[in-house]
């Protein structure tokens, strides 16, 4: 598992330096999928999800939606602050 969040670590520090962001956004989800299908063989749940189920009082599903597009809202701002900064120079 180290192995794998190495090189999903190295993949993302790649996307971030030299990747447009609709390929960003591509990468994320299946970053998500891969994340997701894992949680799920083991029957878990993620715990932002739970929060927000309980926070919210709403259904897993609208959880989920809820999160993925939190998530895609806050790729696209970091996304948007590196070319900020990388314009800098």
């Amino acid at each position: 598992m180290t192995k794998v969040n190495a090189m999903i670590t190295t993949i993302d520090d790649v996307y971030d330096v030299y990747g447009i962001l609709p390929e960003l956004e591509q990468f994320t989800n299946a970053i998500h999928q891969c994340y997701e299908q894992d949680e799920l063989e083991r029957g878990d749940v993620q715990k932002s999800i739970q929060s927000y189920m309980h926070e919210s009082g709403v259904t897993e599903v609208e959880a989920k939606a809820y999160i993925k597009q939190l998530t895609l809202e806050t790729w696209k701002k970091l996304n948007k602050e590196r070319q900020a900064i990388d314009s800098e120079f």
